[in-house]
């Protein structure tokens, strides 16, 4: 996000999921590509003390959201 408060695309990416991985369901897919992404922009990553990882898929909001 800049200055001005818009938001600045960085990285642009994808993939093709394994056979095995065809086998998952939704919400693990969805948990696969976070993770995916964040391997892949480590460098961008690296040093911050804190990032925000946006998302729309609810049910993967509801479990990266739960207290400990």
């Amino acid at each position: 996000e800049d200055e001005q408060g818009t938001w600045k695309l960085i990285e642009c990416g994808s993939r093709f999921i394994t056979e095995a991985e065809e086998r998952y369901a939704m919400v693990e897919l969805e948990l696969l590509a976070a993770v995916w992404v964040l391997c892949k922009c480590h460098i961008y990553l690296f040093g911050l003390s804190e990032f925000t990882l946006v998302t729309d898929h609810q049910p993967l909001l509801t479990i990266l959201n739960k207290k400990r």
